[in-house]
């Protein structure tokens, strides 16, 4: 089980806390958690994930996040 607290929000998917305090650190924890294995994950803001997890962790910050994070928010 993974606790995230406001690494990330689970509200309409994975996404971004409404702010970090340093953008470049918190790109380093999600990354950090993307490496870890994992079944459930509990936030601060939004609903947990029951299973596959981890998976969705991976996907979503795993590889490139600058690149998924931009492209999110141009479309």
């Amino acid at each position: 089980m993974l606790f995230a607290a406001d690494v990330c929000t689970n509200i309409i998917g994975l996404a971004d806390p409404v702010g970090f305090e340093n953008l470049e650190e918190g790109r380093v924890s999600q990354r950090k958690l993307a490496s870890l294995s994992f079944d459930a994950a509990g936030f601060g803001h939004g609903t947990p994930i029951a299973r596959n997890a981890s998976t969705r962790f991976r996907n979503k910050y795993g590889k490139y996040p600058e690149e998924v994070h931009q492209q999110r928010s141009a479309a």
